[in-house]
């Protein structure tokens, strides 16, 4: 967990590193919100502006909004984003 947060988190600075601005989405439970602040906080250290959008609701909202552009990065699960978005059946 933590090697790919990492990842993911490094890939977005990279990606957003021009703009200097990231929007940090959670969903609507306490572990997204806990997450979704450490993210952010990371990326104050880093010298980023960030903005907080918390609370979003479940994951198909989440995700839609990552997809519409109204946030940068949000934390999930890696067996929900295989099945829920990527709608995986393992077989």
């Amino acid at each position: 967990m933590k090697l790919s947060s990492t990842i993911l988190l490094f890939l977005t600075a990279f990606y957003l590193q021009a703009q200097n601005r990231i929007v940090v989405g959670s969903k609507h439970f306490n572990e997204s919100y806990i997450l979704s602040e450490i993210i952010a906080q990371l990326l104050e250290s880093n010298g980023f502006e960030v903005i907080r959008k918390t609370g979003l609701g479940g994951t198909t909202i989440a995700f839609d909004a990552l997809k519409n552009g109204e946030i940068d990065v949000y934390p999930e699960y890696s067996g929900t984003i295989s099945t829920e978005i990527l709608k995986a059946t393992g077989k």
